[in-house]
């Protein structure tokens, strides 16, 4: 939005302040800085037409701007503490940077990002509050349409210990998405190439993934594909929540061919780790 952060906390106190009003003299002893400073930002303010000087109040305009600040910066602040562990203080004063210091583009993406976040914590909570067990991930509590990224791991399934990770792993791209329309969610995974060791006189190939299956209930069902891009819908998975890490995570079994015969690479099975933090 491009305010400086002084202006974002004038905007937010004249909010407060609407009921009982107040004035130049007030709001420099309240900000300990000379009445000239918060005169010539209510003349700059003024000309914006956020404020009206005469009467230290705030325009239509303005005041619709200033819930928005006060709503983001209280988003900001809960995320950087929750999520980063900042001290509370620190968060408050950190939030007014990125709401001044950030484009209007980048810090829409964060406040969406973080929303959406909050939702699917708030699904999780409506589904199961005893206990946080699996739950449905997503659904009509999502505030809109979007992308998020989400964290991934392919794991081999019933793999021994010293071979936990499977080779998929370095077929895709990280991070995933995860894509919302319309209430409907999709894990959105891009391919990438990977180099292996062949069955067949331990040759190293290049191969890509050129068929993704997911485990349903039904059974294996292929996967979406688009381009270099497998889409699995999200409600497939099976997802936990994990409320003091504020940590939610998917799992569901998948099967993987790459673009090579299956005498060099042959089908694997690998257990698709999904998580959103």
């Amino acid at each position: 939005m491009g305010i400086p952060a002084a202006r974002i906390r004038y905007l937010m106190t004249l909010l407060s302040k609407q009921e009982e009003g107040t004035s130049v003299t007030e709001l420099a002893g309240l900000f300990g800085v000379a009445k000239s400073t918060i005169s010539r930002a209510m003349d700059a303010m003024e000309e914006e037409g956020l404020v009206r000087k005469d009467t230290m109040s705030l325009t239509p305009y303005g005041r619709g701007l200033a819930r928005e600040y006060v709503k983001r910066h209280a988003l900001l602040t809960d995320w950087l503490c929750g999520c980063h562990g900042a001290d509370r203080e620190a968060a408050v004063q950190d939030a007014f940077a990125m709401l001044s210091g950030l484009s209007e583009s980048t810090l829409d993406g964060l406040i969406h990002e973080i929303e959406a976040k909050r939702a699917l914590y708030a699904c999780l909570e409506r589904t199961n509050p005893e206990n946080a067990d699996s739950f449905a991930i997503p659904g009509e509590s999502l505030p809109e349409d979007g992308e998020y990224p989400v964290w991934f791991t392919f794991y081999r399934a019933g793999g021994q210990r010293e071979k936990l990770l499977s080779m998929a792993d370095e077929g895709f791209c990280h991070s995933g998405i995860l894509l919302i329309r319309e209430g409907y969610g999709l894990i959105r995974l891009e391919t990438a190439s990977r180099r292996g060791e062949s069955r067949v006189q331990g040759l190293m190939l290049e191969a890509r993934t050129a068929k993704l299956a997911y485990y349903t209930k039904e059974g294996f069902r292929q996967a979406r594909q688009e381009d270099c891009f497998y889409y699995i819908p999200a409600k497939e998975l099976r997802w936990k929540g994990y409320r003091q890490e504020k940590r939610i995570l998917g799992v569901i079994t998948v099967r993987i061919r790459v673009s090579i015969s299956e005498e060099h690479m042959p089908e694997s099975e690998a257990v698709l780790a999904v998580e959103i933090k």
